[in-house]
């Protein structure tokens, strides 16, 4: 066991890192006494198929920060969820989680996505969000996160409808890869996106077109990159967005096909 500060969606934790075995009673016993605020468990410290094997974590009653990635299904224990500010959890599992048993949540990212269950409006304080084998076709899940600085949502080929009638003015980090944009609602003027990256690693072969006028309101966005996602419209709306450094595209046609003063990327295909 070591441990080392963490700094996750504006808090700064004190992080205990598990990664040769599972915690032993003398480990648990330091983590209390130290009160430690976070817990990380790397694969070779959970157990696969050993039932309860959190339990301990009721134990460390200054958690607020966990962090796992199991090759195995295991469980946290529902008391903790509520005291929980950052979760990160990568592996199988059973187990539903439903947002209205995470209030405190700052910082969540889920792999796979389907276990999570219920409407973000729950988790008012939540600023960055991280989606794996996200399969849902609309944003319905974001809409009235009002706080939400970071987005990224890693998908399942699907092509994926607005259905969010208002991107949050804080959102400054929008990542999408592997679905396709129908479109999304302009981004109003107060926004303060300052990177989107749309990239779709397998092609469709009538993948829908993207029209970029939803960024023109967009004052501060300084990288964008649009990969493998079809026809580009109104690519002229970036002459607009005077703080963008870097554009990168690749694939697909544009309209129209140079923009003077864009710092503009075509890239291979």
């Amino acid at each position: 066991m070591h441990v080392r500060e963490v700094e996750r969606a504006g808090r700064v934790y004190d992080v205990a890192y598990f990664a040769d075995g599972p915690p032993s009673p003398d480990d648990v016993a330091a983590v209390v006494d130290r009160r430690v605020s976070g817990i990380s468990l790397e694969r070779d410290a959970l157990v696969r198929g050993v039932r309860g094997q959190l339990s301990w974590l009721r134990d460390v009653t200054d958690l607020r920060y966990l962090s796992i990635s199991s090759r195995g299904a295991v469980s946290i224990p529902p008391e903790v969820l509520p005291r929980l500010e950052c979760l990160s959890w990568h592996g199988p599992s059973s187990q539903t989680l439903t947002t209205s048993q995470m209030p405190s949540l700052r910082a969540l990212a889920l792999n796979p996505a389907r276990r999570l269950v219920g409407d973000l409006r729950s988790c008012p304080d939540l600023a960055w969000l991280t989606l794996a084998y996200f399969d849902r076709s609309d944003l319905a899940l974001v809409d009235g996160c009002a706080g939400l600085t970071s987005l990224k949502l890693a998908g399942r080929r699907q092509i994926l409808g607005a259905h969010w009638s208002e991107p949050p003015v804080s959102l400054q980090v929008l990542m999408l890869q592997g679905l396709y944009l129908a479109n999304l609602p302009d981004f109003g003027p107060k926004s303060a996106l300052r990177n989107f990256r749309a990239d779709f690693i397998q092609p469709l072969e009538s993948p829908p077109a993207l029209d970029l006028r939803m960024l023109r309101g967009c004052a501060s966005l300084e990288w964008l990159a649009i990969e493998r996602l079809g026809d580009l419209h109104n690519l002229d709306v970036l002459r607009g967005l005077t703080g963008l450094r870097d554009v990168k595209v690749r694939e697909g046609h544009f309209t129209p096909t140079a923009v003077p003063g864009v710092p503009l990327s075509i890239l291979p295909a």
